[in-house]
C-alpha cells in the first residue's frame, strides 16, 4: 500500500476531470437531448464520489511523502497537472448548481486555489532553469483550461469582473501556448507514448471558451465569436480523431483519461450551439459524439480498473518505478 500511495500521481486527477466532465454532458443532455434524470443522477453521484477517494488519496500522499510531492511539483512535466485538482473544484461547482450555497463554495475554493496555480506556473515556466523545448507538452493547456472554465459560474454568482479577468487570462495564455506547442510538435522530437493522449487537450479551450464567452456576454442568440470559438475547437477533434490509428497502437498509460474531458468540452458547446441555432446536423453530431464519449469513457475505466487489480503501476500510475 505504501509503494502505491508514494507513486500516486497527482494526473490521477485527469480520470476525475474526465468523469466529471462526462457528468456535465449528461446533466446537459437531459434538457437537451431527453436523457432519464436517474442517468444524470449516477453519473453526477460516481464522478462526485471518485472525486472524494482520489483527493483522499492524495492528501493521504501529501501527508505521509511530503517530499515525493514536492518532487512531483518541480517536475518540468508534472508539475502542470495540479491545476486539475482546482479544474475538478471548478466543474464539481457547475454540476452542484442546484445547491447555489454550496456550489458558491466550490467555485470560491476552485477559484482561488487555480488562479494561484496559475500565477505559480506561469512564474515558475518564465524562470525554471532546467526547462527544455521537448518538455513542452499540450498538459501546459491545463491552466488556461481552467482560468477559461471559471465564468460559467462566476457570472451567476455576480463576479462578473473576476470572470473576465480569468476568461482574458485563459484565452490570450491559450493564443501563445498554442502557438509554441504546434511548433515544438513540427520541428521536434514527437511526443512519447505516455504523452500523447495529451495532444486530445488542445480542443479543450477553444470548447470551453465558446461555453465560457456565451455566459459572459449572455448570448440569447450565437453570435460570430462564438462560432469561430467551437468551429475551431471542432477541427481540432476531426483532426486528432484522423490520427486514430497512431493512438491505437499506443500503450494504455493513465494518460489516456485526458482525451475524455476535452471530448466532454466540445460535446457540451455542441449542444450549447444547437440550443441557439436549432441545427439539426448539431444534433445528431452531439448524439454521436455522446455515444463514442460514452465507450471511450467505459473502456478507460475498465483497463484502470484492470490496471489496478493486476497491480501494473507503470501503466495505471505512469511511473517507471
Amino acid at each position: 500500500m505504501k509503494t502505491f500511495l508514494r507513486n500516486f500521481p497527482i494526473s490521477f486527477f485527469s480520470k476525475v476531470l474526465g468523469l466529471l466532465g462526462f457528468a456535465l454532458v449528461v446533466k446537459k443532455g437531459i434538457h437537451v437531448l431527453g436523457f432519464p434524470t436517474w442517468f444524470g443522477a449516477i453519473a453526477s453521484c460516481l464522478a462526485i464520489v471518485i472525486f472524494a477517494v482520489v483527493a483522499g488519496m492524495y492528501a493521504a500522499k501529501c501527508i505521509t511523502f511530503p517530499k515525493v510531492v514536492l518532487e512531483e511539483f518541480f517536475h518540468p512535466i508534472k508539475m502542470n497537472f495540479f491545476p486539475l485538482v482546482s479544474i475538478c473544484l471548478l466543474l464539481t461547482s457547475v454540476l452542484i448548481a442546484f445547491s447555489l450555497q454550496l456550489s458558491f463554495y466550490f467555485w470560491a475554493v476552485g477559484t482561488f486555489l487555480h488562479l494561484s496555480f496559475t500565477f505559480l506556473l506561469v512564474s515558475m515556466w518564465l524562470y525554471h532553469p532546467h526547462f527544455d523545448i521537448n518538455h513542452m507538452n499540450p498538459s501546459w493547456f491545463i491552466p488556461c483550461v481552467g482560468t477559461i472554465l471559471i465564468p460559467l459560474m462566476g457570472v451567476e454568482f455576480g463576479f462578473t469582473e473576476v470572470s473576465w479577468f480569468a476568461f482574458s487570462v485563459g484565452f490570450f495564455s491559450w493564443l501563445m501556448l498554442f502557438t509554441i506547442v504546434f511548433y515544438r510538435l513540427i520541428f521536434h522530437h514527437p511526443l512519447i507514448d505516455k504523452l500523447l493522449p495529451t495532444t486530445f487537450i488542445l480542443m479543450a479551450p477553444p470548447a470551453v471558451a465558446t461555453m465560457s464567452y456565451a455566459k459572459l456576454v449572455s448570448l440569447q442568440e450565437i453570435d460570430s465569436v462564438s462560432r469561430m470559438f467551437y468551429y475551431f475547437s471542432l477541427f481540432l477533434m476531426v483532426l486528432l480523431l484522423l490520427q486514430a490509428r497512431r493512438f491505437w497502437k499506443s500503450q494504455f498509460y493513465l494518460s489516456w483519461w485526458a482525451s475524455s474531458f476535452p471530448m466532454s468540452d466540445v460535446i457540451s458547446a455542441t449542444l450549447l450551439i444547437f440550443e441557439k441555432t436549432h441545427n439539426p446536423f448539431l444534433f445528431y453530431l452531439a448524439y454521436i459524439l455522446f455515444g463514442f464519449l460514452t465507450v471511450l469513457v467505459a473502456w478507460l475505466f475498465y483497463r484502470t480498473i484492470k490496471g489496478l487489480w493486476n497491480r501494473d503501476f507503470k501503466a495505471v500510475l505512469m511511473t517507471d518505478d
